[in-house]
């Protein structure tokens, strides 16, 4: 349950999630506390049936990637295998009250990694860097190096990619509407009620099928000589 949820996204390139969230490989300007003074507890076990009962709905949720790789495999559990689990958590169990970060029953898996000593009032960017010991094996690996879907280089490539492959569906839609235009069936003189050609643009670029977009806008403008300008219809329109 070692999650890194508190991160500067300026200083690291990736953060290279484990499944789960439980680990990491961030990639960047990586610096860890000295002392790690933030505490996020994760509480799952919260009474015996109503954990259970939560488990056998989460089941259902799995999918046969999910089952091949094990990944939430405690939700498949019997009664008893989920009893004997809850009765290993509890003889563990410890008052969170009295739990620190110095006690903290568990080795953190970004013990390796460098820290940064806050020096008081020089700011946050002034700090002391100390060296730690060797990467785990498994950053080392090389795992990493396929594409996540979800890491920041992709996030950032979205929108360009997005714009790659619907450029061809706008060419024809730009041609479409010069023709029709050069026709007359559109036009030059915008009706009050029309959608701008602006607004076209951006709603061919959020729908999935832009052609068909294309299409209703063009037969409604032959009908009745516009096409409406509210433009939650544009995109609603062509599902």
């Amino acid at each position: 349950m070692m999650k890194p949820s508190i991160f500067n996204p300026e200083e690291i390139d990736e953060i290279n999630f484990l499944i789960g969230r439980h680990g990491a490989a961030p990639v960047g300007n990586v610096r860890v506390p000295a002392r790690d003074e933030v505490l996020l507890l994760h509480y799952k076990y919260l009474g015996l049936e109503q954990t259970y009962a939560r488990h056998r709905e989460l089941y259902k949720g799995l999918r046969l990637t999910d089952i091949k790789n094990r990944w939430g495999h405690r939700y498949s559990w019997s009664a008893a295998e989920f009893e004997k689990d809850w009765k290993g958590f509890l003889d563990r169990a410890v008052d969170i009250r009295n739990v620190t970060p110095e006690s903290y029953p568990v080795e953190r898996w970004w013990s390796t990694h460098p820290t940064v000593q806050i020096n008081p009032g020089d700011g946050l960017r002034s700090t002391t860097v100390s060296g730690r010991g060797a990467a785990p094996a498994w950053i080392a690996s090389g795992f990493y190096s396929r594409r996540d879907a979800f890491s920041k280089a992709a996030f950032i490539a979205a929108p360009s990619e997005h714009d790659a492959a619907i450029a061809p569906a706008l060419a024809v839609i730009d041609a479409e509407i010069g023709d029709l235009e050069y026709r007359g069936r559109v036009s030059r003189t915008p009706h009050p009620h029309d959608l701008p050609q602006e607004d076209c643009r951006v709603a061919f670029s959020s729908v999935e099928r832009p052609d068909l977009l294309a299409e209703l806008i063009r037969v409604s403008r032959d009908t009745f000589g516009f096409y409406t300008r509210h433009f939650p219809f544009a995109v609603k329109h062509s599902w």
